[in-house]
């Protein structure tokens, strides 16, 4: 997720949080293990992610996938030296 998330950044992560479109999610996939990307489109049972990086391709993006592997919303990321960045956008404070 370069270049929003660096290598050593560390995540909050809200496992109940509501997820919307343009949000940050951690996923699950039992090949790979956890990946953090964007939430690109969502309906009721499925989700679509993308990268931030134009560059970098992701078998994860572009194909919808089921929404149980969703492990929860990036509420915040701490970069090192220290640097707190917030994620989520104000239509999702209703949660």
């Amino acid at each position: 997720m370069l270049p929003t998330i660096k290598p050593r950044d560390i995540l909050l992560i809200g496992s109940g949080a509501k997820i919307g479109k343009g949000d940050l999610v951690v996923v699950y996939f039992q090949a790979i293990g956890l990946i953090v990307k964007r939430v690109k489109q969502l309906d009721l049972e499925t989700i679509e992610l993308v990268g931030d990086n134009s560059r970098l391709g992701s078998s994860a993006c572009g194909v919808a996938i089921d929404k149980r592997v969703v492990i929860g919303k990036v509420i915040a990321g701490i970069t090192v030296p220290f640097k707190l960045k917030w994620f989520w956008n104000e239509k999702s404070l209703d949660t």
